[in-house]
């Protein structure tokens, strides 16, 4: 109220100010005084039953509606957006992809077993690394219940890597000596080389006898690698000696039947295997042919 009463002095102050000293009634615009008087009046008892809070207003001006108006701007509340900031998800697990396809390996370098690998447009978790070695541990994509080394060189990593764990490098792996295979050899000659010979038919001719020669020659195998043994007769005819038989491997023995034409003639044994033969070892077959 006693805000109110100091409006309605202040205002009835001013109107006095405006009026001259000599009054003269004019109904008309004594009228128009007292109703303006009595307008003030009341927005100044409404603004004295506002609240105390003060609204913050911008003036926002209204474009003329013609030619040479000029209008107060209005008291227009605004209200304040808050900006939102664009939120990017962050990818809690790291993954790891290639440039080019990678063998994934049971440790950091070639020395270790080959256990699987990463090919491009693949991605595998990553659980591990081995800064050291420049590798990182993943999820074998060839078989994800285990791990495998992958070299960094053309890994792409993506994802939060702050919890990775550095991992040791296991053991290298002692390696396999490689066994050169031994060169078979040719097998032993044989020794003790024993026989004879009987004729089987006199044969006959006008100037020469042709008899069958048979008998039974042994030795003694001084090889545990062949693969049997060759017999070969020898007539002494300047001819190379001509193959007469075979036997198998471990064989001692072998029966014969030969034709000669009254000359004596030996017989030849080798061991042979697939590396080769023996020296040829020979024994001269006697025999009893009369014509």
């Amino acid at each position: 109220m006693r805000k109110f009463f100091i409006i309605t002095i202040l205002v009835i102050f001013t109107l006095s100010c405006a009026l001259p000293m000599q009054i003269t009634l004019n109904p008309r615009t004594d009228q128009a005084k007292v109703d303006l008087a009595l307008t003030v009046t009341a927005q100044a008892l409404m603004i004295s039953e506002l609240p105390g809070e003060i609204i913050q207003a911008t003036n926002t001006p209204i474009p003329p509606t013609s030619a040479g108006d000029n209008i107060a701007p209005t008291s227009t509340a605004v209200a304040q957006s808050t900006p939102t900031s664009a939120f990017t998800p962050i990818q809690s697990t790291a993954m790891v992809s290639v440039s080019l396809d990678t063998n994934c390996r049971t440790g950091p370098g070639q020395a270790y077993d080959i256990a699987g690998a990463l090919l491009v447009g693949e991605s595998a978790d990553v659980t591990g690394k081995n800064s050291s070695n420049n590798n990182w541990i993943i999820k074998n994509p060839d078989n994800p219940s285990t791990t495998c080394w992958l070299w960094g060189k053309y890994a792409t990593i993506t994802g939060d890597q702050s919890n990775i764990a550095e991992i040791s490098a296991p053991p290298t792996p002692i390696p396999t000596p490689t066994v050169t295979p031994t060169k078979p050899s040719p097998p032993n000659p044989v020794s003790n080389l024993q026989g004879s010979g009987s004729c089987d038919d006199p044969g006959g001719g006008p100037s020469y006898h042709l008899h069958t020669v048979s008998g039974t020659i042994t030795w003694k195998d001084n090889a545990n690698n062949e693969q049997g043994f060759n017999i070969y007769a020898d007539y002494f005819g300047g001819d190379p000696p001509a193959l007469l038989g075979s036997s198998g491997a471990n064989a001692t023995s072998y029966a014969f039947s030969a034709l000669t034409i009254d000359n004596p003639f030996a017989l030849l044994v080798e061991s042979h295997n697939a590396a080769g033969v023996s020296k040829r070892v020979s024994i001269n077959i006697p025999y009893n042919c009369h014509p």
